[in-house]
Protein backbone atom coordinates (compact mmCIF):
# COMPACT_ATOMS: atom_id res chain seq x y z
CA UNK A 1 0.00 0.00 0.00
CA UNK A 2 1.43 3.60 -0.29
CA UNK A 3 2.77 5.11 2.68
CA UNK A 4 0.46 8.26 1.60
CA UNK A 5 -2.27 6.16 2.37
CA UNK A 6 -1.09 5.05 5.97
CA UNK A 7 -1.97 6.20 9.25
CA UNK A 8 0.28 7.13 11.75
CA UNK A 9 1.01 5.15 15.18
CA UNK A 10 -0.04 8.02 17.38
CA UNK A 11 -3.27 8.70 15.65
CA UNK A 12 -3.88 4.95 15.58
CA UNK A 13 -3.16 5.25 19.55
CA UNK A 14 -5.80 7.85 19.49
CA UNK A 15 -7.90 6.08 17.41
CA UNK A 16 -7.97 2.90 18.81
CA UNK A 17 -8.88 5.07 22.47
CA UNK A 18 -11.62 7.03 21.32
CA UNK A 19 -12.72 3.19 19.78
CA UNK A 20 -13.37 2.24 23.06
CA UNK A 21 -15.76 4.52 23.64
CA UNK A 22 -18.14 4.36 20.72
CA UNK A 23 -21.71 3.64 21.78
CA UNK A 24 -23.94 1.06 20.48
CA UNK A 25 -26.20 2.99 19.51
CA UNK A 26 -24.28 5.51 17.27
CA UNK A 27 -22.90 2.04 15.77
CA UNK A 28 -26.70 0.52 15.05
CA UNK A 29 -27.64 4.50 13.97
CA UNK A 30 -24.16 3.45 10.99
CA UNK A 31 -26.32 -0.20 10.33
CA UNK A 32 -29.09 1.81 9.56
CA UNK A 33 -27.75 4.82 8.00
CA UNK A 34 -29.74 7.22 10.98
CA UNK A 35 -28.21 10.69 9.71
CA UNK A 36 -30.01 12.29 12.14
CA UNK A 37 -27.57 10.90 15.24
CA UNK A 38 -24.45 12.29 13.85
CA UNK A 39 -26.02 15.17 12.99
CA UNK A 40 -26.67 15.48 16.81
CA UNK A 41 -23.11 14.33 17.60
CA UNK A 42 -20.68 16.92 18.83
CA UNK A 43 -17.22 15.28 17.78
CA UNK A 44 -15.59 14.68 14.81
CA UNK A 45 -17.31 11.78 12.63
CA UNK A 46 -13.61 10.90 11.46
CA UNK A 47 -12.22 9.38 15.01
CA UNK A 48 -15.96 7.23 14.98
CA UNK A 49 -13.69 4.14 14.66
CA UNK A 50 -14.07 0.13 15.91
CA UNK A 51 -11.40 -2.22 16.45
CA UNK A 52 -10.50 -2.75 13.27
CA UNK A 53 -10.43 1.11 12.01
CA UNK A 54 -14.06 0.89 10.36
CA UNK A 55 -15.64 4.11 10.35
CA UNK A 56 -19.08 5.69 10.40
CA UNK A 57 -19.24 4.68 6.28
CA UNK A 58 -17.65 1.49 6.28
CA UNK A 59 -20.11 0.64 8.58
CA UNK A 60 -22.59 1.54 6.33
CA UNK A 61 -21.56 0.62 3.21
CA UNK A 62 -20.73 -3.18 4.11
CA UNK A 63 -24.00 -4.52 3.58
CA UNK A 64 -24.52 -6.25 0.43
CA UNK A 65 -27.26 -4.94 -2.08
CA UNK A 66 -28.14 -8.34 -3.03
CA UNK A 67 -29.19 -11.64 -0.93
CA UNK A 68 -27.90 -15.22 -2.46
CA UNK A 69 -30.62 -18.07 -2.77
CA UNK A 70 -28.86 -21.26 -2.74
CA UNK A 71 -31.50 -24.24 -4.67
CA UNK A 72 -28.65 -26.86 -5.50
CA UNK A 73 -26.83 -27.29 -7.74
CA UNK A 74 -27.84 -23.38 -8.91
CA UNK A 75 -27.42 -19.75 -6.87
CA UNK A 76 -29.45 -17.13 -7.68
CA UNK A 77 -28.33 -13.28 -6.37
CA UNK A 78 -31.28 -11.26 -6.05
CA UNK A 79 -31.43 -7.46 -5.51
CA UNK A 80 -32.45 -5.91 -2.13
CA UNK A 81 -34.86 -3.02 -2.59
CA UNK A 82 -33.07 -1.07 0.67
CA UNK A 83 -30.02 -0.67 -1.39
CA UNK A 84 -27.78 1.77 0.79
CA UNK A 85 -28.75 5.56 -0.40
CA UNK A 86 -26.79 8.45 -1.21
CA UNK A 87 -28.31 10.55 0.95
CA UNK A 88 -26.60 9.26 4.35
CA UNK A 89 -23.18 8.83 2.63
CA UNK A 90 -23.47 12.56 1.04
CA UNK A 91 -24.25 14.13 4.42
CA UNK A 92 -21.82 12.02 6.62
CA UNK A 93 -18.98 13.29 3.41
CA UNK A 94 -20.27 17.10 4.07
CA UNK A 95 -19.78 16.92 7.97
CA UNK A 96 -16.56 15.00 7.30
CA UNK A 97 -15.08 15.16 4.23
CA UNK A 98 -11.53 13.16 5.14
CA UNK A 99 -13.59 10.29 5.08
CA UNK A 100 -13.71 9.75 1.93
CA UNK A 101 -10.26 9.13 1.68
CA UNK A 102 -9.84 7.14 5.16
CA UNK A 103 -8.54 3.53 5.83
CA UNK A 104 -9.09 0.52 7.69
CA UNK A 105 -7.51 -1.68 9.13
CA UNK A 106 -6.82 -3.48 6.09
CA UNK A 107 -6.29 -0.56 4.25
CA UNK A 108 -9.65 -0.52 2.28
CA UNK A 109 -11.09 3.24 1.73
CA UNK A 110 -15.39 3.65 1.63
CA UNK A 111 -14.72 3.43 -2.04
CA UNK A 112 -13.30 -0.01 -1.89
CA UNK A 113 -15.92 -1.40 0.29
CA UNK A 114 -19.11 0.16 -1.47
CA UNK A 115 -17.11 -2.06 -4.80
CA UNK A 116 -16.74 -5.02 -2.97
CA UNK A 117 -20.62 -4.94 -2.22
CA UNK A 118 -22.12 -3.36 -5.25
CA UNK A 119 -23.23 -0.43 -4.37
CA UNK A 120 -22.61 0.94 -7.41
CA UNK A 121 -24.78 4.56 -6.65
CA UNK A 122 -22.40 5.21 -3.60
CA UNK A 123 -19.02 4.70 -6.12
CA UNK A 124 -20.07 7.48 -8.32
CA UNK A 125 -21.33 9.86 -5.89
CA UNK A 126 -17.69 9.14 -3.67
CA UNK A 127 -15.87 9.64 -7.08
CA UNK A 128 -17.82 12.72 -7.60
CA UNK A 129 -17.47 14.34 -4.27
CA UNK A 130 -13.97 13.10 -4.54
CA UNK A 131 -13.91 15.84 -7.53
CA UNK A 132 -15.35 18.52 -5.54
CA UNK A 133 -13.46 18.23 -2.71
CA UNK A 134 -9.77 18.07 -4.27
CA UNK A 135 -9.79 20.54 -7.18
CA UNK A 136 -6.23 20.84 -7.12
CA UNK A 137 -3.14 17.92 -8.96
CA UNK A 138 -1.54 16.04 -6.76
CA UNK A 139 1.74 14.58 -7.84
CA UNK A 140 0.23 15.25 -10.99
CA UNK A 141 -2.93 13.14 -10.86
CA UNK A 142 -6.33 14.22 -10.18
CA UNK A 143 -7.42 13.38 -6.61
CA UNK A 144 -11.18 11.09 -7.51
CA UNK A 145 -8.36 8.78 -9.97
CA UNK A 146 -5.74 8.78 -7.04
CA UNK A 147 -8.67 7.35 -5.26
CA UNK A 148 -9.77 4.95 -7.92
CA UNK A 149 -6.08 3.95 -8.02
CA UNK A 150 -5.46 3.50 -4.08
CA UNK A 151 -4.88 -0.47 -2.58
CA UNK A 152 -5.60 -2.06 0.12
CA UNK A 153 -3.08 -4.06 2.56
CA UNK A 154 -3.64 -6.54 -0.20
CA UNK A 155 -2.72 -4.15 -3.15
CA UNK A 156 -6.30 -4.31 -4.33
CA UNK A 157 -8.16 -1.38 -6.00
CA UNK A 158 -11.62 -0.77 -6.16
CA UNK A 159 -11.98 -2.69 -9.43
CA UNK A 160 -10.57 -5.57 -7.99
CA UNK A 161 -12.80 -5.80 -5.42
CA UNK A 162 -15.94 -4.80 -7.32
CA UNK A 163 -14.85 -7.37 -10.38
CA UNK A 164 -13.97 -10.18 -7.85
CA UNK A 165 -17.31 -10.05 -6.37
CA UNK A 166 -19.30 -9.88 -10.15
CA UNK A 167 -20.85 -6.80 -9.38
CA UNK A 168 -20.97 -5.43 -12.83
CA UNK A 169 -23.00 -1.66 -12.57
CA UNK A 170 -19.47 -0.75 -9.84
CA UNK A 171 -17.20 -2.20 -13.02
CA UNK A 172 -18.99 0.01 -15.38
CA UNK A 173 -18.88 3.01 -13.10
CA UNK A 174 -14.97 2.29 -11.73
CA UNK A 175 -13.97 2.32 -15.45
CA UNK A 176 -15.61 4.76 -17.13
CA UNK A 177 -14.21 7.54 -14.71
CA UNK A 178 -10.54 5.78 -15.50
CA UNK A 179 -10.38 4.01 -18.71
CA UNK A 180 -7.19 5.12 -19.67
CA UNK A 181 -5.16 2.91 -15.93
CA UNK A 182 -3.45 -0.01 -16.54
CA UNK A 183 -3.56 -2.06 -13.40
CA UNK A 184 -1.41 -4.01 -11.75
CA UNK A 185 -1.06 -7.00 -10.13
CA UNK A 186 -1.95 -7.28 -6.49
CA UNK A 187 -0.12 -9.31 -4.24
CA UNK A 188 -1.45 -12.88 -5.20
CA UNK A 189 -0.28 -11.75 -8.90
CA UNK A 190 -3.88 -10.94 -10.13
CA UNK A 191 -4.95 -8.15 -12.68
CA UNK A 192 -8.98 -7.13 -12.87
CA UNK A 193 -9.24 -9.01 -16.18
CA UNK A 194 -7.67 -12.24 -14.47
CA UNK A 195 -9.43 -12.26 -11.80
CA UNK A 196 -12.99 -11.44 -14.11
CA UNK A 197 -11.86 -14.39 -16.21
CA UNK A 198 -10.63 -17.03 -13.92
CA UNK A 199 -14.71 -16.41 -12.11
CA UNK A 200 -16.44 -17.11 -15.35
CA UNK A 201 -17.66 -13.53 -15.00
CA UNK A 202 -17.92 -13.40 -18.72
CA UNK A 203 -19.83 -9.88 -18.92
CA UNK A 204 -17.36 -8.62 -16.80
CA UNK A 205 -14.28 -9.79 -19.40
CA UNK A 206 -16.28 -8.42 -22.08
CA UNK A 207 -16.70 -4.33 -20.03
CA UNK A 208 -12.87 -5.05 -19.33
CA UNK A 209 -11.96 -5.75 -22.86
CA UNK A 210 -14.26 -3.33 -24.44
CA UNK A 211 -13.76 -0.24 -21.79
CA UNK A 212 -10.18 -0.67 -20.97
CA UNK A 213 -7.51 1.30 -23.03
CA UNK A 214 -4.87 -0.92 -21.58
CA UNK A 215 -6.04 -3.58 -19.37
CA UNK A 216 -2.99 -6.09 -18.36
CA UNK A 217 -3.72 -9.53 -18.32
CA UNK A 218 -1.18 -11.33 -15.90
CA UNK A 219 -2.10 -13.81 -13.57
CA UNK A 220 -0.17 -15.75 -11.13
CA UNK A 221 2.35 -18.63 -12.03
CA UNK A 222 3.09 -16.96 -15.63
CA UNK A 223 -0.98 -17.47 -16.52
CA UNK A 224 -2.84 -15.00 -18.55
CA UNK A 225 -6.63 -14.28 -18.40
CA UNK A 226 -7.02 -17.04 -21.02
CA UNK A 227 -4.97 -19.48 -18.91
CA UNK A 228 -7.92 -18.66 -16.39
CA UNK A 229 -10.82 -18.93 -18.42
CA UNK A 230 -10.04 -22.22 -19.62
CA UNK A 231 -9.56 -23.07 -16.24
CA UNK A 232 -12.99 -21.31 -15.55
CA UNK A 233 -14.37 -23.50 -18.18
CA UNK A 234 -16.28 -20.84 -19.65
CA UNK A 235 -16.60 -21.11 -23.79
CA UNK A 236 -17.96 -16.92 -23.48
CA UNK A 237 -14.85 -15.60 -21.35
CA UNK A 238 -12.82 -17.60 -23.86
CA UNK A 239 -14.45 -15.88 -26.99
CA UNK A 240 -13.83 -12.76 -25.83
CA UNK A 241 -10.51 -12.75 -25.07
CA UNK A 242 -9.59 -14.37 -28.07
CA UNK A 243 -11.62 -11.89 -29.71
CA UNK A 244 -9.50 -9.36 -28.63
CA UNK A 245 -6.33 -11.36 -27.51
CA UNK A 246 -5.45 -14.18 -30.03
CA UNK A 247 -2.20 -13.54 -29.58
CA UNK A 248 -2.83 -15.47 -25.93
CA UNK A 249 -2.65 -18.69 -27.76
CA UNK A 250 0.77 -18.76 -27.36
CA UNK A 251 1.21 -17.29 -24.12
CA UNK A 252 2.89 -19.90 -21.98
CA UNK A 253 2.83 -20.19 -17.78
CA UNK A 254 6.10 -20.84 -15.85
CA UNK A 255 6.15 -24.18 -16.89
CA UNK A 256 5.51 -23.65 -20.17
CA UNK A 257 1.77 -24.45 -20.96
CA UNK A 258 -0.47 -22.79 -23.09
CA UNK A 259 -4.52 -22.36 -22.44
CA UNK A 260 -4.25 -25.28 -24.96
CA UNK A 261 -2.81 -27.56 -22.86
CA UNK A 262 -5.15 -26.66 -19.87
CA UNK A 263 -8.04 -27.60 -21.64
CA UNK A 264 -6.74 -30.74 -23.17
CA UNK A 265 -5.59 -31.43 -19.55
CA UNK A 266 -9.15 -30.35 -16.99
CA UNK A 267 -11.41 -31.67 -20.24
CA UNK A 268 -14.16 -30.07 -18.84
CA UNK A 269 -15.83 -29.07 -22.10
CA UNK A 270 -14.26 -30.06 -25.51
CA UNK A 271 -15.52 -26.71 -27.06
CA UNK A 272 -12.99 -24.66 -25.79
CA UNK A 273 -10.45 -26.53 -27.30
CA UNK A 274 -12.39 -25.90 -30.79
CA UNK A 275 -12.54 -22.48 -30.01
CA UNK A 276 -8.62 -22.28 -28.96
CA UNK A 277 -7.80 -24.78 -31.53
CA UNK A 278 -10.09 -22.58 -34.87
CA UNK A 279 -8.30 -19.64 -33.81
CA UNK A 280 -4.72 -21.18 -33.74
CA UNK A 281 -3.85 -24.50 -35.02
CA UNK A 282 -0.35 -24.01 -33.83
CA UNK A 283 -1.00 -23.78 -30.31
CA UNK A 284 -1.41 -27.98 -30.56
CA UNK A 285 2.23 -28.02 -31.48
CA UNK A 286 3.56 -26.51 -28.28
CA UNK A 287 5.29 -28.80 -25.59
CA UNK A 288 6.06 -27.88 -21.98
CA UNK A 289 8.97 -28.18 -19.77
CA UNK A 290 8.40 -31.90 -19.73
CA UNK A 291 7.40 -32.33 -23.65
CA UNK A 292 3.90 -32.55 -23.30
CA UNK A 293 1.79 -31.33 -25.92
CA UNK A 294 -2.15 -31.06 -25.73
CA UNK A 295 -2.63 -33.50 -27.11
CA UNK A 296 -0.70 -36.23 -24.89
CA UNK A 297 -2.69 -34.46 -21.96
CA UNK A 298 -5.40 -35.28 -23.30
CA UNK A 299 -4.32 -38.69 -24.04
CA UNK A 300 -2.96 -39.09 -20.60
CA UNK A 301 -6.38 -37.78 -18.62
CA UNK A 302 -8.39 -40.21 -21.14
CA UNK A 303 -9.89 -37.36 -22.36
CA UNK A 304 -11.31 -39.04 -25.67
CA UNK A 305 -13.87 -36.19 -27.25
CA UNK A 306 -10.63 -33.36 -26.36
CA UNK A 307 -8.35 -35.99 -28.64
CA UNK A 308 -10.16 -36.43 -31.10
CA UNK A 309 -10.72 -32.53 -31.79
CA UNK A 310 -7.36 -32.48 -31.63
CA UNK A 311 -6.24 -34.93 -33.67
CA UNK A 312 -9.04 -33.63 -36.37
CA UNK A 313 -7.80 -30.04 -36.28
CA UNK A 314 -3.98 -30.83 -36.01
CA UNK A 315 -3.22 -34.75 -37.42
CA UNK A 316 0.50 -34.14 -37.31
CA UNK A 317 0.85 -33.62 -33.58
CA UNK A 318 -0.12 -37.28 -33.12
CA UNK A 319 4.12 -37.92 -33.95
CA UNK A 320 5.70 -35.82 -31.09
CA UNK A 321 6.34 -38.09 -27.87
CA UNK A 322 7.15 -36.45 -24.32
CA UNK A 323 10.70 -37.09 -22.95
CA UNK A 324 10.29 -40.80 -22.09
CA UNK A 325 9.34 -41.24 -26.30
CA UNK A 326 5.66 -42.12 -25.31
CA UNK A 327 3.47 -41.13 -28.27
CA UNK A 328 -0.20 -40.08 -27.72
CA UNK A 329 -0.87 -43.96 -28.03
CA UNK A 330 1.16 -45.41 -25.42
CA UNK A 331 -1.00 -42.91 -23.11
CA UNK A 332 -4.94 -43.81 -24.60
CA UNK A 333 -3.46 -46.97 -23.65
CA UNK A 334 -3.59 -47.09 -20.43
CA UNK A 335 -6.14 -44.80 -20.08
CA UNK A 336 -9.10 -45.06 -21.81
CA UNK A 337 -11.67 -47.58 -21.69
CA UNK A 338 -12.12 -50.55 -24.40
CA UNK A 339 -14.46 -48.90 -26.68
CA UNK A 340 -12.78 -45.61 -26.85
CA UNK A 341 -9.28 -47.44 -27.90
CA UNK A 342 -11.25 -49.20 -30.76
CA UNK A 343 -12.11 -45.84 -32.21
CA UNK A 344 -8.84 -44.53 -31.80
CA UNK A 345 -6.37 -47.45 -32.67
CA UNK A 346 -8.58 -48.27 -35.43
CA UNK A 347 -8.44 -44.78 -37.10
CA UNK A 348 -7.17 -43.86 -39.92
CA UNK A 349 -4.64 -40.75 -39.01
CA UNK A 350 -1.90 -42.20 -37.64
CA UNK A 351 -2.09 -46.22 -37.02
CA UNK A 352 1.93 -47.13 -37.73
CA UNK A 353 2.43 -45.36 -34.57
CA UNK A 354 0.95 -48.34 -32.92
CA UNK A 355 4.31 -50.03 -32.56
CA UNK A 356 5.95 -46.91 -32.27
CA UNK A 357 8.89 -47.98 -29.04
CA UNK A 358 9.97 -45.42 -26.24
CA UNK A 359 13.37 -44.86 -24.83
CA UNK A 360 12.44 -47.94 -23.10
CA UNK A 361 11.78 -50.29 -25.93
CA UNK A 362 7.82 -50.48 -24.71
CA UNK A 363 5.13 -50.19 -27.81
CA UNK A 364 1.62 -48.96 -26.88
CA UNK A 365 0.46 -52.00 -27.67
CA UNK A 366 2.82 -53.52 -24.84
CA UNK A 367 1.52 -51.02 -22.28
CA UNK A 368 -2.03 -52.02 -23.43
CA UNK A 369 -1.31 -55.43 -22.15
CA UNK A 370 0.52 -54.59 -19.20
CA UNK A 371 -2.47 -52.28 -17.27
CA UNK A 372 -4.75 -54.70 -18.13
CA UNK A 373 -6.08 -57.40 -15.52
CA UNK A 374 -6.76 -59.53 -18.61
CA UNK A 375 -7.44 -59.89 -22.33
CA UNK A 376 -10.41 -57.97 -22.09
CA UNK A 377 -13.33 -59.44 -23.57
CA UNK A 378 -13.87 -59.47 -27.53
CA UNK A 379 -9.96 -58.89 -27.80
CA UNK A 380 -8.64 -55.69 -28.91
CA UNK A 381 -6.35 -56.30 -31.97
CA UNK A 382 -4.30 -53.17 -32.62
CA UNK A 383 -3.88 -52.06 -36.11
CA UNK A 384 -0.28 -53.09 -36.93
CA UNK A 385 0.96 -54.38 -40.27
CA UNK A 386 0.12 -58.09 -39.74
CA UNK A 387 -2.55 -57.30 -37.19
CA UNK A 388 -0.97 -59.07 -34.76
CA UNK A 389 -2.95 -59.70 -31.09
CA UNK A 390 -1.02 -58.39 -28.18
CA UNK A 391 -1.58 -60.76 -25.10
CA UNK A 392 0.08 -60.78 -21.44
CA UNK A 393 1.79 -63.63 -22.35
CA UNK A 394 3.85 -61.55 -24.73
CA UNK A 395 5.81 -59.60 -21.85
CA UNK A 396 8.00 -61.21 -19.13
CA UNK A 397 7.47 -59.96 -15.82
CA UNK A 398 10.87 -57.44 -15.79
CA UNK A 399 8.91 -55.55 -18.92
CA UNK A 400 5.92 -56.00 -17.03
CA UNK A 401 7.50 -53.98 -13.82
CA UNK A 402 9.05 -51.31 -16.02
CA UNK A 403 5.82 -50.82 -17.50
CA UNK A 404 4.29 -50.20 -14.26
CA UNK A 405 7.18 -47.81 -12.86
CA UNK A 406 6.24 -45.65 -15.88
CA UNK A 407 2.99 -45.72 -15.14
CA UNK A 408 3.14 -44.59 -11.88
CA UNK A 409 5.07 -41.74 -13.14
CA UNK A 410 2.58 -41.04 -15.71
CA UNK A 411 -0.07 -40.80 -12.93
CA UNK A 412 1.64 -38.22 -10.39
CA UNK A 413 1.93 -34.87 -10.76
CA UNK A 414 -0.95 -31.87 -11.58
CA UNK A 415 -1.76 -29.13 -14.15
CA UNK A 416 -3.29 -26.06 -13.03
CA UNK A 417 -4.33 -27.32 -9.13
CA UNK A 418 -6.32 -30.79 -11.46
CA UNK A 419 -4.22 -33.72 -10.68
CA UNK A 420 -3.39 -36.53 -13.14
CA UNK A 421 -6.00 -38.82 -13.59
CA UNK A 422 -4.64 -42.49 -11.92
CA UNK A 423 -4.18 -44.75 -15.37
CA UNK A 424 -5.79 -48.13 -15.33
CA UNK A 425 -3.07 -49.85 -14.01
CA UNK A 426 -4.46 -53.64 -13.22
CA UNK A 427 -1.69 -55.46 -11.62
CA UNK A 428 -1.67 -59.29 -11.62
CA UNK A 429 -3.30 -60.37 -8.37
CA UNK A 430 -4.92 -57.13 -7.52
CA UNK A 431 -8.36 -57.36 -8.04
CA UNK A 432 -9.21 -55.07 -5.40
CA UNK A 433 -10.69 -52.47 -7.69
CA UNK A 434 -13.22 -55.27 -9.09
CA UNK A 435 -13.82 -56.60 -5.45
CA UNK A 436 -14.78 -53.39 -4.69
CA UNK A 437 -17.13 -52.72 -7.45
CA UNK A 438 -19.03 -56.03 -7.20
CA UNK A 439 -19.62 -55.80 -3.77
CA UNK A 440 -21.08 -52.18 -3.99
CA UNK A 441 -23.04 -53.44 -6.39
CA UNK A 442 -23.98 -56.55 -4.45
CA UNK A 443 -25.89 -54.60 -1.24
CA UNK A 444 -27.44 -52.01 -4.09
CA UNK A 445 -29.02 -55.40 -5.45
CA UNK A 446 -29.68 -56.84 -2.20
CA UNK A 447 -31.60 -53.56 -1.43
CA UNK A 448 -33.89 -54.15 -4.47
CA UNK A 449 -34.38 -57.80 -3.53
CA UNK A 450 -36.23 -56.61 -0.43
CA UNK A 451 -37.66 -53.67 -1.71
CA UNK A 452 -39.19 -55.69 -5.01
CA UNK A 453 -40.04 -58.66 -2.81
CA UNK A 454 -41.72 -56.55 -0.18
CA UNK A 455 -43.92 -54.67 -2.92
CA UNK A 456 -45.02 -57.64 -4.07
CA UNK A 457 -46.71 -59.08 -1.21
CA UNK A 458 -47.91 -55.91 0.02
CA UNK A 459 -49.90 -54.61 -3.81
CA UNK A 460 -50.88 -51.50 -4.63
CA UNK A 461 -54.60 -51.37 -3.85
CA UNK A 462 -54.94 -53.61 -1.80
CA UNK A 463 -56.76 -57.31 -1.75
CA UNK A 464 -60.22 -58.50 -2.36
CA UNK A 465 -61.07 -59.94 0.95
CA UNK A 466 -63.23 -62.54 -0.37
CA UNK A 467 -61.18 -64.07 -3.06
CA UNK A 468 -57.32 -62.40 -2.19
CA UNK A 469 -56.53 -61.21 -5.34
CA UNK A 470 -55.31 -58.09 -6.23
CA UNK A 471 -58.00 -54.91 -6.36
CA UNK A 472 -56.78 -53.55 -9.67
CA UNK A 473 -55.48 -56.40 -11.56
CA UNK A 474 -57.22 -55.08 -14.69
CA UNK A 475 -55.36 -51.56 -14.81
CA UNK A 476 -52.85 -51.09 -16.94
CA UNK A 477 -50.92 -49.06 -14.91
CA UNK A 478 -51.15 -51.98 -12.27
CA UNK A 479 -50.03 -54.58 -14.49
CA UNK A 480 -46.76 -52.65 -15.45
CA UNK A 481 -45.97 -52.48 -12.06
CA UNK A 482 -46.12 -56.39 -11.52
CA UNK A 483 -43.67 -56.85 -14.56
CA UNK A 484 -41.38 -54.02 -13.67
CA UNK A 485 -41.40 -55.29 -9.83
CA UNK A 486 -40.59 -59.05 -11.60
CA UNK A 487 -37.60 -57.61 -13.95
CA UNK A 488 -36.21 -55.69 -10.79
CA UNK A 489 -36.22 -58.56 -8.67
CA UNK A 490 -34.76 -61.16 -11.28
CA UNK A 491 -31.98 -58.61 -12.36
CA UNK A 492 -31.38 -58.43 -8.98
CA UNK A 493 -30.96 -61.74 -7.94
CA UNK A 494 -28.72 -62.51 -10.82
CA UNK A 495 -26.34 -59.64 -9.67
CA UNK A 496 -26.27 -61.45 -6.44
CA UNK A 497 -24.97 -64.66 -7.89
CA UNK A 498 -22.71 -63.43 -10.01
CA UNK A 499 -20.99 -62.39 -7.20
CA UNK A 500 -21.00 -65.65 -5.41
CA UNK A 501 -19.88 -66.86 -8.25
CA UNK A 502 -17.01 -64.21 -9.11
CA UNK A 503 -15.94 -64.97 -5.58
CA UNK A 504 -14.71 -68.10 -6.07
CA UNK A 505 -11.27 -69.06 -5.55
CA UNK A 506 -10.86 -70.72 -8.84
CA UNK A 507 -12.12 -67.51 -10.96
CA UNK A 508 -9.68 -66.64 -13.35
CA UNK A 509 -9.09 -63.24 -13.88
CA UNK A 510 -11.22 -62.84 -17.25
CA UNK A 511 -13.80 -64.79 -16.05
CA UNK A 512 -13.89 -62.26 -12.70
CA UNK A 513 -14.24 -59.20 -14.93
CA UNK A 514 -16.37 -61.03 -17.26
CA UNK A 515 -19.01 -61.50 -14.36
CA UNK A 516 -18.12 -57.63 -13.19
CA UNK A 517 -19.48 -56.28 -16.31
CA UNK A 518 -22.84 -58.76 -16.22
CA UNK A 519 -23.49 -57.43 -12.53
CA UNK A 520 -23.02 -54.03 -13.82
CA UNK A 521 -25.67 -54.14 -16.93
CA UNK A 522 -28.16 -56.26 -14.52
CA UNK A 523 -27.64 -53.80 -11.83
CA UNK A 524 -28.69 -50.98 -14.30
CA UNK A 525 -31.70 -52.87 -15.90
CA UNK A 526 -32.68 -53.37 -11.95
CA UNK A 527 -32.38 -50.17 -11.26
CA UNK A 528 -34.45 -48.64 -14.11
CA UNK A 529 -37.00 -51.34 -13.58
CA UNK A 530 -37.38 -50.37 -9.56
CA UNK A 531 -38.31 -46.30 -10.95
CA UNK A 532 -40.58 -47.72 -13.42
CA UNK A 533 -42.46 -49.80 -11.19
CA UNK A 534 -42.62 -47.26 -8.22
CA UNK A 535 -44.30 -44.53 -10.70
CA UNK A 536 -46.77 -47.41 -12.56
CA UNK A 537 -47.88 -48.23 -8.50
CA UNK A 538 -47.90 -44.72 -7.58
CA UNK A 539 -50.05 -44.05 -10.77
CA UNK A 540 -52.37 -47.08 -10.43
CA UNK A 541 -53.60 -46.06 -6.76
CA UNK A 542 -53.71 -41.98 -7.97
CA UNK A 543 -55.24 -42.55 -11.10
CA UNK A 544 -58.44 -41.53 -9.49
CA UNK A 545 -56.76 -37.79 -9.20
CA UNK A 546 -55.51 -37.45 -12.91
CA UNK A 547 -53.52 -34.20 -12.28
CA UNK A 548 -51.81 -35.42 -9.58
CA UNK A 549 -51.04 -38.96 -10.73
CA UNK A 550 -49.60 -36.93 -13.94
CA UNK A 551 -47.86 -34.57 -12.73
CA UNK A 552 -46.20 -36.93 -9.45
CA UNK A 553 -45.15 -39.40 -12.61
CA UNK A 554 -43.48 -36.51 -14.60
CA UNK A 555 -41.73 -35.17 -11.70
CA UNK A 556 -40.10 -38.19 -10.63
CA UNK A 557 -39.24 -39.64 -14.37
CA UNK A 558 -38.50 -36.30 -15.11
CA UNK A 559 -35.78 -36.04 -12.50
CA UNK A 560 -34.39 -39.69 -12.93
CA UNK A 561 -34.15 -38.81 -16.94
CA UNK A 562 -32.15 -35.83 -16.03
CA UNK A 563 -29.51 -38.00 -14.04
CA UNK A 564 -29.48 -41.07 -16.31
CA UNK A 565 -28.35 -37.69 -18.73
CA UNK A 566 -26.50 -36.13 -17.08
CA UNK A 567 -23.99 -39.35 -15.82
CA UNK A 568 -23.83 -39.68 -19.26
CA UNK A 569 -22.47 -36.32 -20.30
CA UNK A 570 -20.11 -36.65 -17.07
CA UNK A 571 -18.82 -40.01 -18.40
CA UNK A 572 -18.42 -38.81 -21.75
CA UNK A 573 -16.42 -35.64 -20.45
CA UNK A 574 -14.15 -37.78 -18.49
Amino acid sequence: MDPSNSISSDEQTVQAEISTRLKGELYKAALDGNVEAFIAYQGPLHCLVTPNQNTVLHIYLAIPNYRIIAFWPFKFRIPLKNSRSTNFVEEIVNRSPSLLLKPNAKGEIPLQIAARFGHANIVELLVKRAKAEHRHLENGIEPAKRMLRMTDNEENTALHKAIRYGHLDAVHALIQEDPGFSYSVNKSGETPLYIAARRGYHRLVKVILDKCESAKHDGPCGRTALHAAVMAADRRSTREILRKRSNLTKATDENGRTPLHYAAHIGYRYQIVKLLLECDESAAYITDKEKMTPLLMAARQGHNLTMREIINHCPGCCEIVDKRGWNFYHFAAASLPITNLHEIFFGPNCRRLVDEEDIHGNTPSQVFAASRLSPPIGTLDFVTDDMVTIRKDNLDSKKKEQIFQLLDEVGSGEVAGVAVRPLLVRKKGNHQGFDKDREARAVVAGLIVTVTFAAALTLPGGYKSDQGTAMLSHNYAFNAFVIADAIAMISSVLVINFNLWSSRPNVTGRERQYSTHLMAMFAGIAEVALVVAFVTGLYAVLKPSSALAISTSIIILGFFICYYRLSLKIVDVL
